[in-house]
């Protein structure tokens, strides 16, 4: 591997790093901002501030896309918009620390995407894997109570639906980003096409909420964490994702994707105080060491 090749792919790493940290930070975030204004309005507002960004910078060249990139980047678009949606709804009855862990759950389900996406084999080793996952997803959702029914709420199965949204929108960012080279116009077109979508929720459907649930109205400090959520675990990250997945690969991106999950248990522990009793605090290891574990004998295995 020559230098150059080396180089690119240390600044992708340490891109994709970059971009995992903002990840994490989001789930805190969100829950603040979504709980003053509802989902309906956050979503649109993130969307929007995100595509009048890039528009603002790079106008010219994004308004000059082929039509394959931008329908491409639409429909990628799409994916994100929902995975988003039922992550956002979910952190309406979850915590945020229990949504970072519960998301990381589409590492570990990957093989079955690939599966059923690409028509890759799966081998017996993902699916003992993924039966492990979903112990770990027992502990932190339910173990506490007589029954899993009684531990599990609705923000917790709405962030597992968005965890599986999660691994069709890697593999079909992966798939875009290697068949058009203007990651940037990539991005701006997938952020348009989850901005159509967070545009029909704000307007025509009325999004259900917790009965706590009072709208408020914009203060200072709510607009700085808009203005961070959309430059950074929005346009930078996502932006992020599609540059450098493309040169290290979905295994190598899957080992980073995962520490999302503690760094967002991190940061909602330091600024909503959360905490995790000791089993649910194991269900959240089970599921990051299923996460990082399996991916690392991949990498391996690739390289010998």
């Amino acid at each position: 591997m020559n230098t150059q090749i080396r180089n690119k792919k240390f600044l992708s790493t340490v891109g994709l790093f970059a971009a995992m940290v903002a990840w994490g930070s989001s789930f805190f975030i969100v829950k603040m901002l979504t709980a003053k204004f509802g989902v309906e309005a956050f979503l649109f507002w993130r969307f929007t501030l995100g595509c009048g960004t890039l528009l603002l910078l790079f106008g010219r060249r994004i308004i000059r896309s082929p039509k394959a990139l931008i329908l491409d980047g639409t429909l990628l678009g799409g994916f994100l918009f929902f995975l988003i949606l039922l992550q956002t709804l979910g952190l309406q009855w979850t915590t945020a620390s229990k949504s970072g862990f519960i998301t990381a759950l589409y590492v570990p389900l990957m093989p079955f995407g690939a599966l059923l996406l690409l028509k890759q084999r799966l081998e017996l080793r993902s699916v003992m894997v993924a039966l492990v996952a979903f112990i770990g997803l027992y502990l932190l959702t339910g173990s506490s109570t007589p029954t899993w029914a009684g531990g599990i709420n609705r923000g917790d199965i709405l962030t597992l639906f968005g965890s599986i949204l999660c691994v069709a929108h890697i593999l079909f960012t992966e798939k875009l980003s290697r068949r058009h080279s203007d990651s940037l116009s990539l991005g701006f077109w997938q952020f348009f096409g989850a901005w159509v979508g967070s545009f029909f929720v704000y307007v025509l459907i009325d999004l259900p909420r917790p009965a706590e649930f009072v709208a408020s109205s914009l203060d200072v400090t709510s607009l700085l964490w808009m203005i961070y959520v959309t430059l950074g675990p929005t346009v930078f990250s996502f932006i992020m994702q599609i540059v450098c997945q493309k040169e290290i690969g979905n295994l190598k991106a899957a080992l980073i994707f995962a520490l999302e999950a503690p760094f967002a248990a991190f940061f909602a522990m330091i600024f909503l105080h959360e905490s995790l009793n000791s089993l649910e605090a194991l269900g959240g290891l089970i599921i990051f060491l299923t996460s990082v574990i399996p991916e690392s004998w991949l990498l391996n295995q690739k390289k010998a």
